[in-house]
């Protein structure tokens, strides 16, 4: 199984661009920090195609906060003797985790495509846990640990 799920921000304006065989791609790249390492942040190139493409060139802006799932693609090029390897992730699935009231006004959303489009930001929005409950719950695990309790065999349900 390859699956990949990140969060995290954009870090500049997606590009949208049209393949010769007519396929609209889309890429960019999002900077997701580290749980345990506050200090450090990964950076993951992303590439989407057809109608999330087209929905990420029109709607994300740098900065914006991503949900992406999608799978690990690896290429190596050789130039001049030197392998390199490129790692790549194809998003299969998008959410637009920024609030509307955070977004630039540039970003006009016509309330046509909302409606009917299964990844708008507007329903993605309702999903979303508010920023202090991510915030405490990805800094401080231990105390929800500390919380439990040892079940018992005999109150198990099954």
């Amino acid at each position: 199984m390859n699956k990949i799920i990140l969060i995290g921000n954009v870090v500049r304006d997606p590009e949208l661009n049209v393949t010769q065989n007519g396929k609209k791609l889309c890429r960019f790249t999002i900077a997701v920090g580290r749980i345990f390492d506050k200090e450090k942040t990964d950076f993951f190139k992303c590439t989407a195609w057809e109608q999330k493409a087209e929905l990420i060139g029109k709607y994300v802006r740098k900065g914006n906060k991503l949900g992406v799932i999608g799978r690990l693609e690896i290429n190596e090029t050789e130039k001049d003797g030197v392998k390199t390897r490129h790692h790549n992730i194809i998003v299969d699935e998008v959410e637009f985790l920024t609030p509307k009231s955070e977004q630039s006004e540039t970003d006009q959303t016509s309330p046509e495509q909302t409606e009917t489009d299964q990844t708008s930001p507007e329903q993605s929005e309702t999903d979303q846990t508010s920023p202090e409950q991510t915030e405490t719950d990805q800094t401080s695990p231990e105390p929800a640990i500390a919380n439990l309790t040892p079940a018992d065999d005999n109150n198990l349900p099954f």
